[in-house]
């Protein structure tokens, strides 16, 4: 089972792994592995960071310009692929695999993607609200 969550909620026994996919973890523990590849690039990161202090950033800018750019660039990297096969390998095997990022809300948050990936390629997600199946359509396209 694969878990999405907010890093700061997050019971680190519970999981086989934690998986941290942000670009940058100040504060590492034995606890959590950083994964880098499934996070946004800096720039797109920082695109998110202009639209936030401009008072932009909503539903609308997420899906018209963060979530395609997202996509494109996890499907330009072939280490970020590499790991949701890896994801969806250990969701078959049943290990327990959290990922985790700041953001408070997952609508509005890369994890929101990553998760409908995996459920739209069939791993059992928990931890979201929704579902967000759309994005593997989109994905895959």
């Amino acid at each position: 089972m694969i878990t999405i969550g907010n890093i700061n909620r997050i019971d680190y026994t519970a999981y086989d792994e934690v998986w941290a996919i942000v670009r940058s973890l100040r504060n590492s523990n034995q606890h959590i592995k950083q994964v880098a590849d499934l996070s946004p690039s800096k720039d797109l990161f920082y695109r998110y960071l202009g639209w936030r202090d401009a008072n932009q950033w909503n539903k609308q800018k997420f899906q018209e310009e963060y979530v395609p750019q997202f996509l494109h660039e996890l499907k330009q990297n072939h280490a970020a692929l590499e790991l949701l096969s890896k994801l969806w390998d250990a969701d078959r095997a049943g290990k327990r695999i959290c990922l985790v990022c700041f953001c408070t809300d997952e609508e509005l948050c890369h994890r929101s993607i990553i998760a409908g990936i995996l459920q739209g390629a069939g791993c059992r997600v928990n931890g979201v609200r929704h579902d967000y199946s759309d994005y593997y359509k989109s994905y895959m396209t």
